[in-house]
């Protein structure tokens, strides 16, 4: 009987603690029973043969999971009279890289990165809210103003296995 009434118990306590931390990452390094990485609500994404992955605008607001050593690549869509600005990551456990890889189309804001070290990094990026007169299809004059103009992404970074 008692035996029933402690894991009633640990049952409920469990269920409080799981839906306290729901959509939140845990800490760096945070591990589960057994000395597991803990799960957490981010997407690993597919890395191709060189072990590099692809952000883009549409990812925005998203998480993943990655390895330190991964490479990646962000790609914000924007146009000629609204671009985004840098790509910036919160910490120095991402740093960027040169590419040659390709020229960016107009419009287009990039970056390469590098996932150096453990940690839990904000990959952000801001655009102007109004298009300025004359830049864009509307007539002289007029300002056109956007919705949307925040880029965040984050990337929780493992140690390499």
């Amino acid at each position: 009987m008692r035996a029933r009434a402690l894991i009633a118990a640990v049952a409920a306590i469990g269920v409080s603690a799981l839906a306290a931390g729901c959509g939140q990452l845990p800490a760096p390094g945070a591990t589960a029973a057994g000395g597991r990485p803990a799960k957490v609500g981010c997407v690993t994404p597919k890395l191709d043969s060189s072990k590099t992955f692809t952000i883009t605008d549409k990812n925005n607001g998203e998480a993943f999971c990655v390895v330190a050593g991964d490479h990646f690549f962000v790609f914000l869509h924007g146009s000629l009279a609204s671009k985004w600005g840098p790509i910036h990551p919160s910490s120095a456990a991402v740093s960027p890289l040169p590419s040659g890889v390709m020229s960016l189309a107009v419009g287009v804001t990039g970056g390469y990165f590098e996932a150096k070290r453990t940690g839990t990094v904000l990959m952000t990026s801001i655009r102007m809210p109004c298009v300025k007169p004359g830049l864009g299809p509307e007539p002289a004059g007029s300002v056109k103003c956007l919705t949307g103009g925040h880029f965040k992404v984050t990337l929780l970074i493992r140690g390499r296995m």
